[in-house]
Formats: C-alpha cells, structure tokens, sequence
C-alpha cells in the first residue's frame, strides 16, 4: 500500500439514524474490521479519522484501540447531508440533480440540506 491509500469503513448497525445513535450489541463488530485491517496495513502508518456521530466514533475508537493507531475525532467534514425528499426521482433523475447540487452548492432538495449548508 502506498503513504496515500484511503480506507474507508463503515460503523456497525446503529439504534437508529440520529447522530447520537450508538451501536446496536451487533454493530459491536469493529474488532473483525480492525483484525481485517492489520493484515492489510502490515505495520504501515495509519491514521484514524471519523465523524462526530456517535455510532462512527465508537467504531473508530475500537478499531484505533486494537490496532494502536491515532485517532482524530470529530471531522466536522465527514458529516451526512440530509438530501431531504428524493423519494420522487428515478435513480437518473437524482443523479442529475446531484451533479447539479455539486456544482451549484446553494442548491437542495426540498425539505434537504445544500452543500454549501453542510460544509
């Protein structure tokens, strides 16, 4: 693995979709995750970086723990934007507009949050 490689992980399952939200006993599972990680990583630095939901902090915290890697919590940037009412669009439909919405970041979806809101 290269000094620039990005990993991404996703938190275990939640007790719901707010950002304080903490794992469910089965979303417990970032111990595999971590085990999964060490062999790719092979002793190669790494840092941990997570959003400030709770449910992606106790998943990085876990991980960071078993593996002995920095942690850096609560990346404001690495917050979900609530799209708001998309029910309506086929997949092509909302891709479109999403292009749209990351070129002009004042842009939302009804009832939704823009680009330029979240950043």
């Amino acid at each position: 693995m290269s000094a620039h490689t990005i990993i991404i992980v996703r938190h275990g399952k939640a007790t719901g979709n707010n950002p304080d939200a903490p794992l469910t006993a089965m979303g417990k599972q970032a111990q595999q995750e971590a085990f999964f990680l060490q062999q790719l990583l092979s002793n190669e630095k790494a840092l941990i970086v997570t959003s400030p939901y709770a449910r992606a902090v106790q998943t990085a915290e876990e991980i960071s723990s078993i593996l002995e890697l920095p942690l850096l919590l609560d990346d404001k940037q690495l917050i979900e934007r609530e799209l708001g009412n998309i029910t309506s669009l086929t997949d092509e439909e909302l891709w479109c507009q999403l292009q749209s919405h990351f070129e002009q970041p004042e842009l939302s979806f009804p009832h939704g949050e823009s680009n330029a809101k979240v950043t």
